[in-house]
């Protein structure tokens, strides 16, 4: 938290909502495990109180586990009314974190194990609407920011969120609430390379965020260079000076595949020089819309003690050349 608030950050967002409320429902040994975590999540919401960064809570629509799915079939409930339900409870016990970040669109996959387990609930856009409706009244009346991603991985009527308009109208449709904020990956598609950006990011009325990944899933996971500032510096130029970009989300840390196999984590003691790297420089250049990536990469080297700049530039720069032609044909991954 202090690294990131030094780089010039203002929000975390931690994972997840399902592990810190307590259902009367669950069984000893849950109850357990959410008491260790409570412990745990106290210390961090204190370390961000005291510097003020705020806080964000991810979760999935919709998270389960038996005793779930044994309460909400006992007692006929709606998915949507648990959830409200289940976000009455969070803002009760966590009061100070700013909002939820919620995705609807990919669910665990079968090779996953856990506590809890999300599943696609939402399948058409209608839904979308009918949900934000009914949980955005609890956001305004607690003063806490929802923040929906269009991420989707293609799945029913719902899969092609992340770029058609008409599919994005009928989900915001008669939504005016201040307390929406729409989360969009910065192209049409994952975090990859060639790809212009994501025209939604440049419609609507709604506030939005665009999402940016600087520990790079598809590209080693920093593992080796692989630089996101000339491609980022270009995408910050098409939406400087709009009014209803509120800012960015960049992924440092979690997030893609191969978590096990892949553990270096952003800023922490195993931390990824390379991810370190983008995630100073694309921050840099967000908030001074002057800076250069070669003005942030030089920055980055008179912090890190790197002597000759020019040089460290000239790798990033032929690195980016073996990414962007050794990972990708061009011609398949601009489509």
């Amino acid at each position: 938290i202090l690294k990131s608030k030094a780089l010039g950050y203002n929000s975390v967002s931690i994972d997840d909502v399902a592990h810190m409320i307590m259902l009367p429902c669950y069984s000893t040994s849950t109850t357990e495990l959410l008491k260790d975590y409570s412990r745990l999540y106290t210390q961090l919401f204190s370390i961000a109180k005291k510097y003020n960064i705020s806080v964000f809570i991810n979760t999935d629509y919709l998270f389960f586990n038996d005793d779930i799915r044994r309460y909400i079939t006992t007692n006929h409930i709606d998915v949507s009314d648990f959830f409200l339900e289940v976000l009455t409870l969070l803002f009760k016990a966590t009061p100070d974190i700013s909002g939820v970040i919620l995705r609807i669109g990919e669910n665990d996959g079968i090779d996953v194990s856990g506590t809890f387990l999300s599943s696609l609930v939402i399948k058409n856009p209608k839904k979308i609407n009918e949900l934000l409706n009914k949980v955005l009244p609890l956001f305004e009346a607690n003063n806490k920011k929802l923040i929906f991603r269009t991420w989707t991985v293609g799945v029913y009527e719902v899969g092609d969120l992340i770029w058609n308009k008409r599919t994005l109208s009928t989900a915001f449709k008669n939504i005016t609430s201040n307390a929406l904020i729409v989360s969009m990956k910065y192209g049409d598609t994952d975090f990859m390379r060639y790809l212009k950006l994501n025209p939604r990011l440049l419609e609507g009325r709604y506030s939005k965020i665009i999402e940016l990944q600087t520990r790079r899933e598809w590209e080693g996971m920093g593992t080796y260079p692989s630089f996101v500032g000339w491609d980022y510096a270009e995408y910050f130029k098409l939406l400087r000076d709009r009014p209803d970009i509120a800012g960015l989300h960049v992924w440092c840390q979690t997030g893609g595949w191969a978590k096990q196999q892949w553990s270096n984590v952003t800023m922490l003691d195993n931390s990824s020089f390379w991810n370190e790297l983008n995630t100073f420089v694309t921050i840099k250049m967000y908030i001074d819309n002057t800076m250069s990536p070669e003005g942030a990469i030089r920055s980055f080297c008179e912090n890190h003690g790197i002597k000759d700049s020019d040089q460290f530039i000239r790798l990033l720069a032929l690195s980016d050349i073996v990414i962007k032609n050794g990972l990708y044909f061009k011609e398949i991954a601009e489509k």
